[in-house]
């Protein structure tokens, strides 16, 4: 049968008038709804997740998910040392930090020489006093230590059993337990420090730091004591993520690190120097820098601190292990001569660190006037761009 195109006007069909507006627009909004409400529940379900991975990982949009220092807190110009610290490590750290120390360099507590659980306490109860830097305020950096080091725990037996994978995902959980925190901003591989750990071993390790980088959970990488060039350059080709950082010893057995130095200024690598003042006690001691140090009102420690920053140039930051108070004082003083934002900055390094004044100091304290070498060929290059 064929439904009529005209509505009844029958009175028996109680029609009331004034709902009809409403009975429509409830029918067509639960058309519109049956027919694309799927769509609008899948959209917000895939912008929840986008949203959970970024939270997770720290993915930026623009950016690509490798070592960003834009992560993080800036590294510090320098850095407080935890080694050989012992019991006393959390004390030192709170002082240290509670002085304007921010960035702290430790180890995995599979290292005889570190207290990492320390370092958490530390800088933890420092951030918890008025005024106390906040997590994203501080410079947080670690070391895996290959059981193949001397300075391996010998009663971690447990895990120097483990293939080397696993030794990495052992060695950092535990850090980020005993730093307390979620994230570390630097994660680095411990080289041995007369001879190197094989090529292949390194490798396999470094995949499971990047692997970490790729989470969020590591911010970037570096690695220590790297003095061959061929064994780096090999490294460095082998590897997705790039070290960030490259941890030396700064003494004249390893020729200050002049060898290395101009590959890691060509390839953005910052230089974390230490044994800056133990392994260079004659120069301390030289006559130039107690004069040198006079003039600037300084005590001989803190212009070998202000030459190494000086030499550096923003890609160079000494590790600083006192136990002094006011030594943690005096170093940070001299870190401020190299800021920026302070108004006497240029004054100072123009007149006490300049390029002449450095060369001279060099040759004569270090008997190397070339440390500054990779400096003035940074001046030619400003004075005479490349065309």
């Amino acid at each position: 049968m064929l439904r009529s195109s005209v509505k009844p006007t029958s009175p028996s069909r109680d029609v009331d008038d004034s709902k009809q507006p409403e009975k429509q627009w409830w029918k067509r909004s639960r058309f519109f709804f049956l027919r694309y409400g799927h769509c609008w529940a899948t959209a917000t379900l895939a912008l929840g997740s986008l949203l959970w991975v970024i939270t997770r990982t720290g993915f930026r949009i623009g950016t690509t998910n490798s070592p960003s220092r834009d992560l993080s807190a800036p590294m510090g110009p320098i850095i407080y040392g935890t080694k050989n610290k012992g019991d006393r490590t959390a004390a030192l750290v709170e002082e240290a930090v509670s002085a304007g120390f921010r960035h702290i360099a430790s180890a995995s507590s599979h290292y005889t020489n570190y207290n990492e659980a320390g370092v958490g306490a530390g800088w933890t109860a420092a951030a918890m006093t008025p005024g106390g830097p906040s997590r994203k305020e501080m410079f947080l950096q670690t070391m895996f230590l290959s059981p193949s080091n001397p300075d391996w725990k010998p009663a971690d037996a447990a895990t120097k059993s483990m293939g080397v994978e696993d030794q990495v995902r052992a060695s950092l959980e535990k850090s980020l337990r005993d730093l307390r925190t979620d994230y570390v901003d630097c994660f680095l591989y411990h080289n041995l420090k007369n001879k190197l750990d094989p090529l292949e071993n390194v490798l396999r390790a470094w995949r499971i730091m990047e692997s970490y980088v790729d989470a969020g959970t590591v911010r970037s990488l570096g690695i220590t004591n790297v003095h061959d060039a061929l064994y780096f350059d090999q490294f460095y080709e082998s590897v997705r993520i790039k070290p960030a950082v490259v941890q030396v010893r700064f003494h004249s057995n390893r020729q200050f690190g002049m060898p290395m130095r101009w590959k890691f200024r060509e390839l953005g690598i910052v230089e974390q120097l230490f044994w800056i003042l133990t392994g260079n006690g004659h120069a301390i001691l030289h006559p130039a820098t107690k004069a040198a140090a006079a003039e600037c009102s300084l005590t001989p420690q803190q212009f070998i601190y202000g030459f190494i920053l000086a030499m550096g140039a923003g890609k160079i930051h000494p590790l600083i292990g006192t136990t002094n108070r006011k030594h943690m004082e005096e170093d940070l003083e001299v870190a401020k001569y190299f800021d920026d934002a302070w108004p006497e900055r240029k004054l100072f390094v123009d007149r006490w660190f300049g390029r002449v004044a450095l060369k001279e100091f060099a040759g004569k304290v270090f008997r190397r006037p070339d440390l500054i070498a990779h400096l003035e060929d940074d001046k030619k290059k400003k004075d005479h761009p490349a065309s």
